[in-house]
């Protein structure tokens, strides 16, 4: 494996530099959640995104921005969250792209609040923080978080796809509403 994580604090709630030589453990608030969508935007070839959040507000999506320029044909997206509601806020808000494959669940005892994304080149970002999907949590609150970003091929590599098997079986303990709210293609099992 290459390469010693560079530690970073990042407390400010301006955008993260790109200073630091990646594999990355970045420390940081409420700006944690944009950058991680960020880095997910930076990947043009897209990969697997899993979402743990129990609360979700529709104008969140703007305001963690890049949802509209991902390359969403490339890029299955897995979603649990707490409620039917926040279910549907998220099919209503991203089920108009069309992603390579498009589930949400829906786990009564879920707190978790988990993004993680793998690259089909090998990159990486997660997200293990207190940052629901929300604009209170992207703009307001006072957030914290670990943003593990990893080029594959360091000691970071294992993080994003050991939380999304987390997030795979928290979804296998849920109820699948993906069906119950439209017709949009599933992941395959």
């Amino acid at each position: 494996m290459k390469g010693k994580p560079e530690i970073v604090e990042w407390f400010s709630g301006e955008p993260l530099p790109d200073v630091f030589q990646y594999p990355a453990i970045v420390l940081g608030g409420r700006g944690l959640l944009r950058d991680f969508m960020g880095l997910v935007a930076r990947s043009r070839r897209g990969g697997k995104l899993h979402v743990a959040t129990p609360f979700v507000t529709r104008a969140a999506f703007s305001v963690t921005g890049t949802w509209d320029v991902l390359r969403h044909d490339h890029t299955e997206l897995k979603a649990v969250t707490q409620s039917r509601h926040a279910a549907m806020t998220i099919q209503e808000r991203l089920a108009v792209y069309d992603w390579s494959a498009f589930e949400i669940r829906v786990c009564n005892r879920l707190h978790a609040k988990v993004y993680a994304y793998v690259a089909t080149s090998g990159e990486s970002a997660c997200l293990v923080g207190s940052h629901n999907l929300s604009v209170a949590a992207a703009a307001r609150n006072e957030e914290a978080g670990v943003l593990f970003v990893s080029t594959g091929k360091d000691s970071l590599g294992y993080l994003a796809p050991a939380w999304q098997r987390h997030i795979d079986e928290l979804c296998l303990s849920g109820d699948d509403v993906t069906d119950r709210l439209s017709p949009v293609q599933q992941f395959s099992r």
